[in-house]
């Protein structure tokens, strides 16, 4: 795949000594669970239930190694921007012109010993994993200044076709003609009730014998709400009529 995410999500400020009480949950899997759940029990029961679902129980498991290295060992980790523990160098680098960026990683030592050539320094093409780390300022200086001096497009060429991820950082006009966003079918054009049609993005995988493509944009504000009102709650027209002109759905 040609589009590499080169850097790594920056880590948030855990702010852990403040919520040790607090237990991680991993939102991919309670959400949805705590979701159908409910509806069961309301086709059980005729009862409703209310759902207390914060973003950090939602997102916490993307920063789960901060959580148990807190849990574990009282380390409370910084954030390291596009720093990477396992990776150097590893960053997104500026380019030619304004605001122009290009993210670049050495995957391994082999990536490595290829892009010391592209920047002009063979001689560092024999440092390990270890020694790149503790002289990770020194590198990533001198790729900053390698990519500088070049389109991030010529950057991008150049370490894909020597077997370095990197790829240009990319804007929303860019990304829409991606070739191989294109290619792989990710933009997807939907109907839509006051826009007519509109470009959402498709999963990102696709099945075998299943189509799991969006085959329609999400609702507009209060869209369907006669319908969930008078087929879903039982209210009749004259109820509806009742709570409109109370100004109820404004």
């Amino acid at each position: 795949m040609r589009v590499v995410h080169a850097a790594h999500h920056a880590l948030v400020e855990t702010r852990l000594r403040q919520r040790a009480r607090d237990q991680p949950f991993g939102g991919h899997a309670v959400e949805p669970a705590s979701l159908l759940a409910a509806i069961d029990h309301r086709r059980r029961t005729g009862e409703g239930r209310y759902l207390d679902f914060s973003q950090a129980e939602a997102s916490v498991h993307f920063i789960a190694p901060a959580v148990l290295e807190y849990l574990r060992n009282g380390t409370v980790v910084d954030g390291r921007g596009n720093h990477s523990e396992h990776h150097c160098p590893h960053g997104v680098f500026p380019a030619a012109g304004d605001d122009r960026w290009v993210a670049v990683v050495a995957q391994d030592d082999r990536a490595w010993t290829e892009l010391a050539g592209l920047i002009g320094h063979p001689s560092l093409a024999v440092l390990p994993l270890a020694d790149r780390l503790a002289r990770r300022e020194e590198l990533e200086a001198a790729v900053s200044a390698w990519t500088s001096r070049l389109e991030e497009a010529d950057v991008e060429e150049r370490c894909q076709a020597a077997g370095i991820a990197a790829h240009r950082v990319q804007n929303s006009p860019e990304l829409a003609v991606d070739p191989q966003l294109e290619h792989r079918g990710h933009w997807v054009g939907v109907p839509h009730s006051t826009h007519g049609t509109t470009i959402i993005e498709a999963p990102r995988f696709t099945m075998s014998r299943s189509r799991v493509w969006p085959e329609r944009a999400a609702p507009a504000l209060g869209e369907h709400l006669y319908e969930v009102l008078t087929e879903h709650l039982g209210y009749d027209a004259d109820k509806v009529a009742e709570l409109a002109a109370a100004e109820a759905f404004d």
